[in-house]
């Protein structure tokens, strides 16, 4: 391929862009689209309301009551991510173009998938890191007002690895969360369990097995799960590291809020240097390069929806 040929080039990075784009949308639904509050955005930073007394319906008499509503302020920033496929210019004018497709292809899986690798990073830190109630996003007899001490605490971390008690202890946990007025706040209606693949094939059996083992005297039975059907389960692959494996999350999937927010401000955009008679890099080197470029964030949402567990101790 002639370089000097403007044409020509146009056309092979419209091709190598097309691929990049497919490759980003219709990829595998990322992890964090379908657990995240998806926001977007048009600011560097971005100011979200957190909900901590919720609306409530009373008959009406007389006069409407006013003021049953608070709310808590996060701030989640914009971060700039890219990568870059550079491809050498000889390669270009003896026709060796092939070879790269795959790399342009990657580029756009690798564009769709890193919010996950945000949102599993941020889950993990959940358990040290402080969210807007001035305590760990899990953690024990949180307060939904900082610095506000009230018989209204909530408890959303857990301990312990996967298994039907670890199961029964989480769902009592997250049932049982009332808002800043004792009201309950009806969670747990719309369950999503997030584990890693150590993990899968036993929440598999928890949730979804019609019919379990059971001992019963002196031999063993199958009785009726009664867990079966209680939520959907997700396995995340950024879980599965040695650190992170035993890890294992419980949210609410059925609000319009959620445990964990998905900010978005520019989607993937593709740039190229690909003149050597005006970039620097294809002057000096001979290497052209193709960027993919985008804007956003993960970022804490409300932790009343979401019920963590560190897995370091037994399983109940």
């Amino acid at each position: 391929m002639d370089i000097n040929n403007a044409a020509a080039i146009t056309r092979l990075r419209e091709r190598w862009q097309t691929r990049t784009l497919k490759a980003f949308t219709e990829g595998a639904e990322p992890v964090s689209e379908r657990i995240c509050q998806i926001e977007q955005s048009n600011a560097a930073i971005e100011v979200y309301d957190m909900l901590v007394k919720f609306p409530a319906f009373e008959r009406f008499k007389d006069q409407v009551k006013k003021g049953n509503m608070a709310r808590e302020q996060v701030r989640i920033p914009n971060d700039e991510f890219a990568d870059v496929v550079s491809v050498k210019q000889a390669d270009i004018e003896r026709d060796q173009i092939g070879q790269y497709n795959n790399l342009f292809d990657m580029l756009g899986v690798a564009a769709r998938r890193h919010p996950d690798k945000l949102l599993a990073s941020l889950m993990v830190s959940g358990f040290t890191t402080n969210d807007y109630t001035g305590q760990p996003f899990f953690d024990e007899d949180k307060p939904h007002l900082p610095g506000v001490v009230d018989a209204n605490t909530f408890t959303n971390k857990m301990t312990e690895k996967p298994s039907a008690g670890s199961w029964e202890k989480a769902k009592q946990l997250m049932g049982n969360i009332v808002d800043a007025n004792g009201e309950p706040m009806g969670i747990g209606l719309k369950k999503m369990v997030v584990c890693s693949q150590k993990w899968e094939s036993t929440f598999k059996r928890i949730l979804h097995a019609e019919l379990i083992g059971q001992v019963v005297g002196s031999g063993a039975a199958a009785v009726s799960n009664i867990y079966a059907g209680d939520a959907d389960m997700v396995m995340f692959p950024y879980l599965n590291t040695a650190a992170n494996e035993d890890k294992w999350f419980v949210l609410d999937v059925g609000w319009p809020l959620r445990a964990f927010i998905l900010q978005k401000e520019v989607q993937l955009r593709q740039y190229a240097q690909d003149n050597p008679n005006v970039h620097k890099d294809a002057f000096e080197q001979h290497v052209f390069n193709y960027q993919g470029y985008y804007r956003g964030n993960v970022g804490f949402g409300m932790p009343q929806l979401a019920i963590g567990s560190t897995g370091a101790d037994a399983a109940l």
